[in-house]
């Protein structure tokens, strides 16, 4: 498409979205890919599974800790779903 658009090369920066949480708790899902630094011609790719409590009051360091405990198996699964299926649709053409 972009050799139709501009005359010499172009290259992928960096795309990143923001998905909508799909639980009840505030905050949203960060989804960045870029260039690979490592493979050649390959994707870097990472998701922040941001939750907010701002309206919440404060927390303990004990307090934040037990709770990313507690959320990072789903926060894992969703991610490794999450990029399973942009990869699946990438080969798939």
């Amino acid at each position: 498409m972009w050799n139709e658009i501009w005359p010499k090369h172009t290259g992928m920066l960096n795309l990143q979205l923001q998905l909508e949480r799909l639980d009840e708790k505030m905050g949203k899902v960060n989804i960045n890919f870029q260039p690979s630094n490592i493979v050649k011609n390959g994707v870097f790719t990472s998701i922040n599974d941001h939750y907010s409590f701002a309206d919440q009051g404060k927390f303990s360091a004990n307090e934040a800790a037990n709770f990313v405990r507690e959320q990072w198996p789903n926060s894992k699964l969703m991610a490794e779903k999450l990029f399973k299926d942009v990869y699946d649709r990438v080969i798939a053409g």
